[in-house]
């Protein structure tokens, strides 16, 4: 059977790197099937086929684009395939074959993320409806939603109206770095830490406010913000300057791989205090360096991360203040949320991801065959 995999996305953080992990094991771990991937050519370094039933046809469309809505259908058709993998949710509209996407949070559905005011706003909201429409499509036209957690899996089928069979739920994989995950030097000035973007669901100014207030601060130690330098950070930065909060949080930035494996194994704590997430794949990095850690109760995550995070109410500045000052004077608690958390770690992995994929990939064939 010819299997279309959609890899036009994996240039994209996140997403990309799911794309890239199921391709790899794939090669690996299936020689029955034949696969067209999609690419673009600015993508080229990011994955080349080395299977011999593997092969890429170079697509230079971008995703959310009108070349997609126009062009790629016609795409599709000509490759002929039994079934077409889309990694996200931007499937042609006017595509109507067999296929599968992967929905991997309800962000789009519960939260906006405005950028400035006037025209921006506009242009803003034309791409926000645009996407939801996408979603509805993409959703309602698949023959199978897959969502890395039950979580996505019943809100989507809520939201949707749509009966449970319709989706399945496949974890993403997770791969420990190999890296001395002790804390051989302790830091000069404890510090909390925290990393990702600074959308507002992703609930800093909360985590900052609680930080302002605890006795972990006021007995000296940090609070240390890494992730991009955006228009949302620049938000957060005036929020933080306006409401004179600066004294003791120190925002990095993006830093490399070896800081960032330092700042994990030397925090006190790593904070997660996201209100939405689709599977929270920041807390288990954490983990893998032996970092505590302390997440938001929302959502996907007390799924993912099971007893090996201790959690506090997103929505509460009090708890989260509170569960802070808790951990951090308790070193024998934290030694165990370090310790589950490597236990926690083995539930994941890029190969058994892999294979319920590929069994995901086999039951869709069947019916598609019986019909």
């Amino acid at each position: 059977m010819r299997i279309v995999f959609d890899g036009r996305v994996l240039g994209w953080t996140g997403i990309g790197r799911y794309a890239k992990e199921l391709l790899l094991r794939l090669e690996q771990q299936d020689d029955s099937n034949d696969y067209v991937v999609l690419m673009q050519r600015a993508d080229a370094k990011r994955w080349a086929p080395v299977a011999p039933n593997f092969r890429i046809e170079w697509v230079d469309i971008a995703p959310y684009t009108v070349a997609e809505q126009l062009r790629l259908p016609g795409i599709l058709r000509s490759l002929k395939p039994d079934l077409v993998h889309f990694p996200h949710f931007t499937v042609p509209v006017f595509y109507n074959a067999p296929f599968v996407a992967n929905v991997h949070d309800m962000t789009l559905v519960d939260f906006k993320n405005y950028r400035g005011d006037g025209l921006k706003h506009v242009i803003y909201e034309a791409k926000y409806a645009a996407s939801r429409w996408t979603l509805r499509h993409a959703v309602r036209k698949s023959k199978l939603i897959i969502c890395s957690t039950n979580y996505v899996k019943n809100r989507l089928a809520s939201h949707f109206h749509l009966p449970p069979e319709r989706f399945t739920t496949i974890p993403l994989g997770f791969e420990m770095t190999g890296q001395d995950a002790t804390k051989p030097v302790s830091p000069e000035v404890p510090y909390l830490f925290s990393l990702g973007n600074s959308y507002p669901y992703k609930n800093l100014a909360r985590l900052v406010d609680a930080f302002a207030v605890s006795k972990f601060r006021a007995h000296g130690g940090e609070l240390i913000l890494g992730g991009p330098e955006d228009y949302f950070r620049e938000q957060l930065r005036a929020y933080v300057a306006k409401n004179k909060l600066g004294a003791g949080v120190k925002f990095v930035g993006r830093v490399s791989d070896d800081e960032l494996t330092r700042l994990y194994q030397q925090a006190s704590l790593f904070v997660f205090p996201s209100l939405s997430e689709g599977f929270g794949l920041p807390g288990l990095e954490a983990m893998s360096n032996g970092a505590p850690v302390l997440a938001s109760n929302a959502t996907c995550l007390p799924e993912v991360y099971g007893d090996a995070a201790a959690y506090f109410d997103p929505h509460s500045t009090t708890d989260l203040t509170d569960k802070i000052d808790i951990l951090t004077a308790n070193e024998v608690e934290r030694a165990r949320l370090v310790a589950a958390g490597y236990e926690q770690l083995k539930r994941f992995s890029w190969k058994a991801t892999t294979e319920q994929t590929l069994a995901m990939y086999r039951v869709t064939l069947r019916s598609l065959r019986r019909d």
